[in-house]
C-alpha cells in the first residue's frame, strides 16, 4: 500500500505522499483485520463503516 500511495501521489504531483505512507499500517490493520466487511455485500447492516477525516491521507485509501 505504501508504494501504491507514493506512485499515486507522484503521478498526480501531490506533495502529500508522506501522510499516505505513514497511514498505510494503520489503514491496513483496521481495514483488513479489525473491520467486519463483506466486499460482496458492502451495504449490509452488519458491515462496519470506514470513515476518514484526514483528506490528505486519501492516497492510502485508494491503495487499499
Amino acid at each position: 500500500m505504501r508504494l501504491t500511495a507514493i506512485r499515486g501521489a507522484v503521478t498526480h504531483l501531490s506533495l502529500l505522499a508522506a501522510t499516505g505512507v505513514v497511514a498505510a499500517d494503520l489503514v491496513a490493520a483496521i481495514f483488513f483485520d479489525a473491520m467486519r466487511f463483506d466486499p460482496d455485500h458492502p451495504r449490509a447492516l452488519t458491515s462496519d463503516r470506514f470513515v476518514r477525516s484526514k483528506g490528505h491521507a486519501v492516497p492510502v485509501l485508494y491503495a487499499a
